[in-house]
């Protein structure tokens, strides 16, 4: 990416900057790579008069209180929202990766407008102190990624040095900013917590003796230590464990049971699964199964007694990742294996094997005698010397939060209005194609189209409230912006964890992730019409029902989803028993991808979304009656977007939604135990934490998922659950899964 501008000596006077345009917006002369439409970004839309509210009790009526925005006032409305896009997704915040300067100018955005509005800081200045444990600061983007082995592995940024982080929340000086309240002391905007472990290699090396002679490998040409490595100095001869399967289909096994078969010994492992002479999966129509995921086979090894881990990608496969050598940034765990872990170049590899297999085998041999069973192969002519350190850093970054403040008995009741502003950065995590990484993610649509329609529902709301009489009762409305939500939602989870009031006075949560392409992806100058999906419609007693007049007289084509689990914030809230509706326009071919810039933004139709999400909101936070929550099926959630493994290649059912993607806690946490399954018959349980499956150990969803794709209808799993921080075991028959749609 070209400079743009050099790096400011202090990110204070970069918002500076901002805010000095009148609007927290960035200057023209960096905003020339915006379509020419936005290029008055930085003016203000002349104001309109606020259209007051007319109020009734929309939970006994069939009429909707507020109605929709007339023409002119939906103009103003699409001129702020593109507005808040175009800056948000400008190259200057660097795509809002977690713990980075591009970020935390996005967190400053958020904050500057929260205080224009006239909101009050959401959380008390405790919540805003930096995490001890996250000296890394800053971070740059990485070169290599694995976007996307079956299970799917996090990643995370390259740290670099920066000055000391600034809680402008707290120390910003109010009163240089015309027209904007001051806080309350002891209060701030940000509620700070430590984001997904950012890798940094501290030692790498690697040789082999072969008879009399001694090769060194070189990083970054032969090899890279990979991130989910353990810390070690090893010396000792080699295995060749194939795909490193414990269990595949047809009775495929790479080791021959679970004993210590790898003692003493490094094990080379492949990537993917067995393949065809063509070199595709013998297990899957398209890509790759469960199987081929990474964590399970380095696991399978460990287990196994090996002393190090090498893997290689083998020769031939059908896979555009086959030439590439990963590295500790885009090959991550949620915990190390314990082990060190390296990754060689199909060179370096095949000289190893040549050098080392008595008969002179190349790794294409070797493959092939894997692809057609599992074995292991003894390399004994030559010595590995492998030396590993990766040290782990987590970064602190923000949730950014504010509150209307609510009146009279409802005064102690929340709606919450949220969406994650975080992105991709430079492709720092969640790339749908390896060639993307290392390029700008503006992430326009995901999620700066949401959090321009929080901006824009905070506004309208502040300006509906004011225009109330005084005594009339109304909820606080908590706007917060997420973060780290790509990596796993783990800036909502956070808040769940650590709210601003008990869970049971949170009446309704609103999310907002990706609301800019309604009508579909933008062909020829036309959209196909693709409707607004709504999620969690069934979370609440008479909820659906409550929402039919505001969907019929919104004009949109609203598709509603019964669900409110789902990979995106709206989940974190629906696990702590708070009804939730998630807005959300769809998946389109510019998702997570450099592509996805505010020029392709609908913003009329993103307005229309956030026209509609306002009105909802306003009448629920004036409402009398609360929404009582009711549990649904994961089946019915929209489908979202976001990080989290999906069930291609299973053929069974179980009968759970994981509660926990990020892997803070070791096992699969139960987030809901679907009705008529398996899970639910046997006595599964909410809460319950799965540690093991049969006889091995479950340590993650990634760990779980292989698992679960390797069994078959009819057989009767031994499940260890911690309840309670109680081992129970359960004993579940799996049953197949269903073909069709559910």
């Amino acid at each position: 990416m070209p400079v743009l501008f050099s790096e400011p000596s202090d990110r204070a006077s970069v918002f500076a900057l901002l805010v000095g345009a009148g609007v927290a917006l960035l200057p023209a002369a960096l905003l020339s790579t915006t379509p020419a439409h936005a290029q008055g970004v930085g003016q203000t839309p002349e104001a309109t008069s606020v259209a007051v509210p007319t109020k009734s009790d929309a939970s006994a009526s069939s009429t909707v209180g507020t109605p929709p925005a007339a023409a002119a006032e939906l103009a103003v409305h699409v001129e702020r929202l593109r507005t808040h896009v175009t800056t948000l997704a400008n190259p200057f915040f660097e795509g809002r990766f977690p713990g980075t300067r591009g970020q935390r100018l996005a967190a400053d955005y958020l904050e500057w407008n929260f205080r224009t509005i006239g909101l009050q800081p959401a959380f008390d200045a405790a919540s805003a102190q930096v995490p001890a444990a996250g000296p890394v600061e800053e971070a740059r983007p990485p070169r290599g990624e694995n976007a996307g082995d079956a299970a799917g592995a996090t990643t995370a940024p390259t740290p670099a040095t920066s000055a000391p982080r600034v809680i402008v929340g707290e120390l910003i000086d109010t009163s240089a900013h015309s027209g904007m309240p001051r806080v309350e002391r002891g209060r701030t905007f940000r509620q700070t917590f430590l984001a997904p472990p950012t890798n940094v290699v501290a030692e790498q090396k690697a040789s082999y003796r072969a008879g009399e002679r001694t090769v060194s490998l070189e990083p970054g040409r032969d090899f890279n230590v990979l991130g989910l490595s353990g810390a070690g100095e090893v010396e000792a001869p080699l295995a060749f464990a194939g795909y490193a399967i414990a269990s595949g289909n047809d009775g495929y096994a790479s080791f021959p049971d679970e004993s210590r078969s790898l003692e003493g010994k490094i094990a080379i492992i492949l990537r993917f699964e067995p393949m065809n002479e063509a070199g595709s999966s013998r297990w899957a129509a398209q890509g790759w199964s469960f199987l081929a995921a990474l964590e399970p086979k380095i696991s399978a090894a460990v287990r196994r007694g090996a002393r190090a881990v090498i893997l290689v990608n083998p020769p031939g496969a059908n896979d555009e990742r086959v030439g590439r050598l990963e590295d500790v940034s885009s090959v991550t765990a949620r915990q190390d294996a314990g082990v060190p872990v390296v990754m060689l170049s199909i060179d370096a590899a095949d000289a190893l094997v040549r050098a080392a297999d008595p008969q002179g085998r190349s790794l294409l041999d070797l493959r092939r005698l894997a692809d057609e069973k599992g074995e292991l192969i003894d390399l004994p002519n030559a010595t590995v010397a492998l030396s590993t350190r990766v040290d782990r850093l987590r970064a602190p970054t923000d949730n950014v939060g504010a509150v209307l403040p609510g009146v009279g008995d409802l005064k102690d009741r929340y709606i919450v209005i949220g969406a994650h502003y975080d992105h991709l950065g430079f492709g720092q995590v969640g790339v749908r194609f390896p060639t993307d990484r290392g390029q700008l993610h503006p992430g326009a649509d995901d999620n700066a189209s949401g959090t321009s329609g929080m901006l824009l529902i905070a506004r309208r709301l502040a300006e509906a409230y004011a225009a109330l009489p005084p005594d009339q009762p109304r909820r606080s409305v908590l706007f917060i912006g997420f973060c780290a939500e790509e990596s796993g939602l783990n800036g909502s989870r956070y808040y769940t964890r650590n709210p601003i009031a008990p869970a049971d006075r949170h009446d309704l949560m609103i999310n907002l992730d990706m609301i800019g392409y309604l009508g579909g992806e933008l062909k020829d100058g036309e959209r196909p019409g693709r409707p607004l999906e709504v999620g969690g419609v069934g979370t609440a007693q008479g909820l659906a029902e409550w929402l039919d007049p505001y969907f019929t007289s919104s004009g949109l084509k609203i598709t509603p989803r019964q669900g409110g689990s789902g990979p995106s914030d709206h989940a974190s809230f629906y696990a702590a028993n708070i009804p939730v509706l998630f807005f959300f326009t769809g998946l389109h071919p510019n998702y997570h991808r450099p592509a996805d810039v505010a020029s392709l933004i609908n913003f009329e139709g993103a307005a229309q979304v956030a026209d509609l999400a306002f009105r909802v909101a306003f009448d629920a936070a004036t409402r009398t009656e609360p929404f009582v929550f009711t549990s649904t099926n994961a089946a019915g959630a929209a489908q979202a977007p976001g990080a989290g493994p999906g069930m291609r290649g299973t053929r069974v059912r179980f009968g759970i939604a994981p509660g926990d993607y990020s892997g803070d806690e070791k096992g699969v946490l139960v987030g809901e135990v679907l009705p008529e399954t398996p899970a639910a018959r046997a006595g599964i349980r909410k809460d319950d934490l799965i540690t093991r499956w049969n006889d091995t150990p479950v340590t993650s969803v990634e760990d779980w998922m292989p698992l679960l794709a390797a069994a078959s209808p009819g057989d009767v799993v031994k499940v260890t659950v911690l309840r309670d921080k109680q081992p129970m075991v359960i004993d579940v028959k799996l049953e197949a899964r269903a073909t069709g749609p559910r």
